[in-house]
């Protein structure tokens, strides 16, 4: 009771600190401009100000000794810890939604460069969290091999595409719905939690002392077969022919890629019209894309496909770790089994010949 007592009062002390910072700021403020008014309204409310803050300070100093007795009464009190898989998991089905909803009905080369990025740090985390999970022995090494490779290509695949995002967003143009932007703060809130001390990465022994490796390994998991599905529709994003960017961007981007197949053209030949209106770029209006910079965007897309849907099926072994250890040590027995078949295989089969070869 006296712990809860305290902590309530240190509540209302560091409340009081915030609201006197902010009216005291305001009354310096109110000051400035008004302090040589003449008008009697507008001069009233200094002193009110003035008086609010003064009993802002008195409230502030009758509270002031929460602050050190609130580590005596908390000793030894237990507290429980975020629950950090549920809170990981609420977030991925809340960012599926909004990402999908936002991919599909709303494209928008600001929004489809949010989706890329939040799917890099998701891949990311997927890498960082397996070796976690082998440096715990909760997950097998094969597994992890295979897992960790596909997901460095994804996030080169994801990174790759949102770069060619982001290069088609200008200052004016970045605004995206208020609550996709919460559902990608809460994400990367919830990943961070589990896979950063601080602002470094923390330790693969932290992260299996702060959460059940499989729980969260198998979470990401479904937020890679999510990400397959996502790839896809971001892939039909590009090739809509409604999407709009920026003109001088496109402009750009259209002579970076003109310029990087100017080899392969024939000598002499007539240069290509501008693919953008000269009007549309002095006042850089939202424009169709180029054909040679949707050809780009589809060809990343379509190999951020290939990448999500390979990451999708080697990180479909998560699942038997997810299982528990029994499953776990099947699949290294069956794994094991495999390998030592094709090395009997290459022992028994006869080298072809160079006739059949021929």
């Amino acid at each position: 009771m006296e712990a809860t007592r305290v902590r309530v009062l240190h509540v209302l002390n560091v409340s009081a600190h915030a609201i006197g910072v902010a009216v005291r700021r305001h009354v310096d403020d109110e000051w400035v401009r008004n302090h040589r008014s003449r008008n009697e309204r507008v001069k009233r409310a200094l002193p009110r100000g003035q008086e609010a803050l003064a009993r802002l300070e008195v409230f502030e100093r009758l509270t002031t000794h929460a602050g050190p007795r609130l580590a005596r009464a908390s000793a030894g009190e237990h507290v429980d810890g975020p629950p950090r898989e549920g809170r990981l998991q609420e977030a991925l089905v809340r960012w599926d939604i909004h990402a999908h909803r936002a991919a599909a009905y709303s494209p928008t080369p600001a929004t489809l460069a949010v989706i890329s990025t939040a799917q890099v740090d998701l891949a990311n985390a997927v890498g960082v969290v397996v070796r976690a999970g082998l440096a715990a022995g909760q997950l097998v090494e094969s597994d992890v091999r295979r897992v960790g490779a596909s997901a460095e290509a994804t996030v080169i695949a994801w990174s790759g595409l949102a770069d060619r995002w982001q290069a088609l967003t200008a200052p004016t143009t970045r605004r995206v719905d208020q609550d996709f932007l919460t559902a990608v703060g809460e994400l990367r809130a919830a990943v961070l939690e589990i896979t950063h001390d601080r602002t470094t990465v923390a330790d693969p022994q932290t992260i299996a002392e702060r959460v059940d490796v499989r729980d969260v390994a198998h979470s990401l998991q479904e937020g890679l077969a999510a990400a397959a599905d996502l790839a896809n529709v971001v892939g039909d994003a590009a090739r809509d022919p409604k999407l709009l960017a920026p003109a001088r961007a496109v402009l750009a981007i259209h002579r970076t890629l003109d310029d990087g197949t100017a080899g392969s053209k024939r000598p002499g030949s007539e240069p290509l019209a501008s693919p953008v209106d000269p009007r549309d770029v002095q006042s850089n209006r939202p424009v169709a894309l180029s054909a040679l910079v949707r050809a780009d965007l589809v060809k990343a897309a379509d190999d951020t496909v290939t990448a999500a849907g390979t990451a999708m099926s080697a990180a479909s072994v998560l699942e038997r770790s997810h299982a528990g250890p029994a499953a776990m040590a099947a699949s290294e027995r069956q794994a094991a089994s495999r390998r030592h078949e094709q090395r009997v295989v290459q022992m028994v089969l006869p080298l072809p010949s160079a006739a059949w070869a021929r």
